[in-house]
C-alpha cells in the first residue's frame, strides 16, 4: 500500500469517527486518554509519595526531572545547537536539518530496485 492510500484512508476513517462519534466526543475522549497538557500536569504537580503517608525526599523528585528531561530534551537541544554553529544563513540551516542524510543505508525497497537495475550491485 503507497503512502497516498495510507493518507487517504487514514483521513477519510477520522472524517469518518467525527462523524459517527461526535467531534466534541471525539476531542473530549483524546483529552481524557492523553491528558490535558504537560502545562496542566505541571499546574498540578505534587511530590511523590508512598502509601499517602511516606513523601519521598526532594532529592528524589529532582532525579526523577532530570531523568525525565534528559530524554525528552536531547532533540531539541540538539537541533538548536545545530541550529546555531551551522555555515550559511538561518534559512539554509533549516532547510539542511530537514533533510535526509546523503550515507543513510538503502531501505528494502531501494535495495531491490537497484538489484534489479544491476544484478552485481548486492
Amino acid at each position: 500500500m503507497n503512502a497516498s492510500s495510507k493518507l487517504f484512508l487514514s483521513s477519510l476513517q477520522c472524517l469518518t469517527m467525527g462523524w459517527i462519534f461526535g467531534a466534541e466526543r471525539m476531542c473530549d475522549a483524546i483529552e481524557d486518554m492523553t491528558g490535558v497538557s504537560l502545562i496542566g500536569a505541571l499546574a498540578n504537580y505534587k511530590p511523590l509519595t508512598f502509601n499517602r503517608t511516606y513523601t519521598y525526599p526532594v532529592w528524589v523528585n529532582v532525579l526523577g526531572w532530570i531523568m525525565m528531561l534528559s530524554s525528552s530534551l536531547a532533540v531539541p537541544v540538539l537541533a538548536v545547537y545545530l541550529l546555531c554553529t551551522g555555515k550559511g544563513s538561518l534559512k539554509q540551516r533549516c532547510i539542511h536539518l530537514c533533510q535526509c542524510a546523503d550515507d543513510l543505508p538503502l531501505t528494502r525497497k531501494q535495495r531491490e530496485e537497484l538489484s534489479k537495475l544491476t544484478p552485481d550491485a548486492m
